[in-house]
């Protein structure tokens, strides 16, 4: 996929500045795009790291609420027997 990728913003803008710019021009255009796609790469990664640790956060809360619960019953069944 990445590979795929680099190939289609080499091939854009090449073929966007083939007659009108010289190589340095084409490299450094390549080089913002690519820099472009590490950027949104960056904030897709930030934004899956927030989302796992708000799922990990949920998760302890549900086993929190759950001991909760449990220890909760076991206590009143025992002083109901008791």
């Amino acid at each position: 996929m990445i590979d795929y990728t680099l190939r289609c913003i080499v091939l854009t803008v090449v073929a966007e500045s083939a007659q009108s710019s010289s190589l340095e021009e084409v490299e450094q255009k390549i080089l913002q795009e690519l820099m472009e796609v590490v950027q949104q790469r960056d904030a897709l990664v930030a934004l899956l790291e927030e989302d796992r640790i708000k799922s990990d956060i949920l998760l302890l809360l549900l086993v929190s609420l759950s001991v909760t619960l449990y220890v909760t019953l076991c206590i009143r069944n025992y002083s109901i027997y008791n």
